[in-house]
């Protein structure tokens, strides 16, 4: 059996929902369902970057800062996009 940290579940959990989010898309096609499940795996990206900065707690996290501001720009520019 794997053994695992406890800090390291969320990344675990995060990675398996990534894993059915690509599989429902697949699923749903390329459709307004589809979209919907890529936007939310666009905002979910930025989201778990600000998650992992409060749990993980970086000496200087102005650069995951700015990763998680560039994936929230890119995030609504695909759904300003569709």
């Amino acid at each position: 059996m794997l053994r695992t940290r406890s800090a390291d579940r969320p990344a675990l959990v995060y990675g398996a929902l990534g894993a059915l989010a690509i599989v429902a898309f697949l699923l749903l096609g390329d459709g307004l369902s589809g979209g919907v499940v890529y936007d939310a795996v666009a905002v979910s990206a930025a989201l778990a970057v600000l998650v992992g900065i409060y749990l993980y707690r970086p000496a200087r996290p102005l650069a995951w800062v700015l990763i998680a501001l560039g994936t929230a720009l890119t995030a609504a520019g695909e759904i300003t996009w569709e």
